[in-house]
């Protein structure tokens, strides 16, 4: 989608353009399916799209010459091949197909024999160019059309690297505008960086719409680029007002003799640690959720956005555009509690006193006081995934799948696992047991019907 496919033609008896991975030579066909050849057998068989992802279709263009990048597809299954591979897994930093790892049986129990082919569009970096408008929306144009990105995930992160790779600065914030319905929507469900690229087509595009189709009416993404560092007036009203806390941690906000709560929304331990820092209250902090107390007025701060090396909270970014649509006027105030030293294990898993496990079928299972429960899917993903594979000895990288919940089970009280991995904060892992995303589960069960937490050790 982002660039133009390169069609390498192949046909059963030709293997020309294709790569060995454990003698077994990949060949792209003419639609982008994958069609794997072994040699020993002298027979073609396709590839189960299980784990197929865009860091797997960028070595394979990569290894073919025909782009530094590419898309992975998905096809319905061609029943007239055998299941030849039943994954492919990369890296994305690999520079052949032979560095990668193969699954050449099925791990999936079966399930490979239904799912789709994998299949691979390999861009041509020349037919797609970014820009920004006037406003600063992020316009996205191929062959001629220009089309707006949804905002859904984008962040200053991934502003930032638009604004290095358009040779606009080298910082950028984030915003969100009112969709403008003149221009279509690209076929972009969230931008990726790590924040170390020049070249926003480094970044990860995911092109399934995991937005249940929230995508079609959500802002458009949109950047302001700036030569150096981002400029303090995006940060807490240019210094203007001073943050305290109460006896309880409440967090308050004051500016112009008016005292102010602060959302819950985003509100997290590496904020909190830094707030801490800021008033000379410990060196690290664990965030807390307080009912609204109406007593003050909500300040204008729909999001606390800090690295975690700062000293200053007045140094981390504030968003002061109302993205939660309205949800904050009833959240709970962001609150915290202060430590002199590091954040107490009470934060992580229930002061470590469980166990993890996993089903036969991958279901992640924690186990405490002999009661096992399950956890909630929502944001857990392939890099949770791999921690818990690590954790349990059962491999280096996992990936997160999804499966409806089995009631069976309780639900533990972890509405959210994070782990650290270059641009995602959280130093350990942590589950959050804030109230106000017990709602945001519920709505992804009702959307998705995809509640329990699943995930495959390679």
């Amino acid at each position: 989608m982002i660039e133009e496919l390169v069609f390498v033609v192949a046909t059963v008896l030709a293997i020309s353009n294709a790569q060995l991975v454990n003698q077994i030579s990949i060949d792209i066909q003419h639609d982008g399916r994958l069609l794997a050849f072994d040699p020993s057998k002298g027979t073609y068989g396709t590839v189960c799209s299980q784990e197929w992802d865009d860091a797997d279709a960028d070595v394979l263009c990569s290894s073919y010459g025909l782009s530094k990048s590419g898309q992975a597809k998905y096809l319905t299954r061609d029943w007239t091949y055998h299941r030849e591979v039943f994954g492919l897994y990369c890296n994305g930093n690999e520079v052949n197909l032979n560095d990668c790892m193969m699954d050449r049986y099925d791990t999936t129990q079966g399930g490979c024999d239904n799912m789709e082919d994998a299949a691979v569009d390999c861009n041509n970096d020349t037919k797609v160019t970014l820009d920004i408008s006037f406003d600063g929306r992020v316009l996205y144009i191929e062959n001629g059309t220009t089309e707006s990105i949804c905002a859904y995930e984008w962040n200053d992160i991934d502003a930032s690297v638009l604004c290095r790779h358009l040779g606009l600065g080298m910082s950028g914030r984030a915003k969100y505008l009112s969709r403008d319905w003149s221009y279509h929507r690209t076929d972009v469900y969230g931008v990726f960086c790590t924040g170390n690229e020049t070249d926003l087509f480094d970044c990860h595009f995911n092109e399934i719409d995991t937005t249940n189709g929230m995508c079609y009416q959500m802002d458009d993404a949109a950047v302001d680029c700036y030569t150096s560092s981002m400029p303090m007036t995006s940060f807490f009203n240019d210094k203007n007002g001073t943050l305290d806390i109460t006896s309880d941690g409440r967090v308050l906000y004051t500016e112009n003799g008016a005292t102010e709560t602060i959302c819950s929304y985003e509100w997290d331990d590496i904020d909190a640690g830094v707030l801490c820092r800021h008033l000379g209250l410990g060196m690290s902090g664990g965030a807390k959720y307080l009912p609204r107390d109406w007593s003050y007025n909500r300040a204008n701060a729909y999001g606390v956005f800090c690295m975690g090396n700062e000293t200053d909270a007045f140094d981390c970014y504030v968003n002061e555009n109302d993205t939660t649509n309205g949800m904050c006027y009833q959240m709970d105030d962001a609150a915290v509690d202060c430590y002199t030293s590091s954040m107490p294990m009470t934060s992580v898993f229930n002061d470590k006193n469980g166990t993890l496990d996993i089903t036969s079928d991958g279901r992640v299972l924690y186990t405490e006081n002999g009661i096992t429960e399950t956890i909630c899917s929502y944001e857990w993903d392939d890099i949770d995934a791999g921690v818990l594979c690590r954790h349990l000895g059962l491999g280096m990288s996992g990936g997160a799948k999804y499966l409806p919940r089995d009631w069976s089970y309780n639900r533990a009280n972890a509405y959210g696992v994070f782990f650290a991995w270059v641009t995602k904060r959280m130093p350990s892992i942590v589950m959050s047991t804030r109230t106000t995303q017990q709602m945001e589960c519920a709505i992804r069960w009702m959307m998705q019907q995809l509640i329990a937490t699943l995930v495959q050790c390679r």
